[in-house]
C-alpha cells in the first residue's frame, strides 16, 4: 500500500495514519518525512523508503479496519485530503493507478475513483 500526496506551496512533513473505530479516529502511526521538493511523493507503507521514519504507532493494518491516511504540514497545521483504506484496497486498484476518495453527504467515507498518476497530478493542481 502506498499513499501519494500532491501539495501546492510548502511540501508535507510527514503522513499520519488513523484507524476509524465506531465512528471515531484513533492514532495508528505518525511518518515523519524528509525534505520533499517538487509536487508530489509517495510512502510505501509495507517498506519504509530511506529518509521516511516512523515517529509513532505502528504499520500493521489489521484485516477488516478502515485506516485513514493524510500528508500533513506542521508549520501551516495544513493535512492534505485523506484517503480512507483497508487491507483489501490494495488488490482493487490497478498497478499504476492512484486512489483518491470524491466526498458526498451521502458517502462520508467517499466513492473510490482511480486515476492515472498523470490525472493525479493534473486534479492536484486544479486545487492549487
Amino acid at each position: 500500500m502506498t499513499v501519494v500526496a500532491a501539495w501546492c506551496g510548502q511540501p508535507p512533513d510527514g503522513v499520519i495514519i488513523y484507524r476509524k473505530v465506531n465512528g471515531d479516529l484513533e492514532d495508528q502511526a505518525d511518518l515523519k518525512a524528509p525534505n520533499l521538493s517538487g509536487t508530489t511523493a509517495s510512502l510505501d507503507l509495507e517498506r519504509i523508503p530511506p529518509g521516511w521514519s516512523l515517529l509513532k504507532g505502528d504499520l500493521n493494518f489489521r484485516p477488516g479496519q478502515k485506516y485513514v491516511a493524510g500528508a500533513y504540514n506542521a508549520t501551516t497545521h495544513a493535512r492534505m485530503a485523506d484517503v480512507t483504506f483497508t487491507n483489501d484496497t490494495k488488490e482493487k486498484i490497478t498497478a499504476g493507478s492512484i486512489l483518491v476518495q470524491n466526498h458526498a453527504e451521502h458517502h462520508p467515507d467517499g466513492v473510490d475513483v482511480q486515476l492515472s498518476a498523470a490525472e493525479f497530478t493534473a486534479r492536484a493542481q486544479h486545487y492549487c
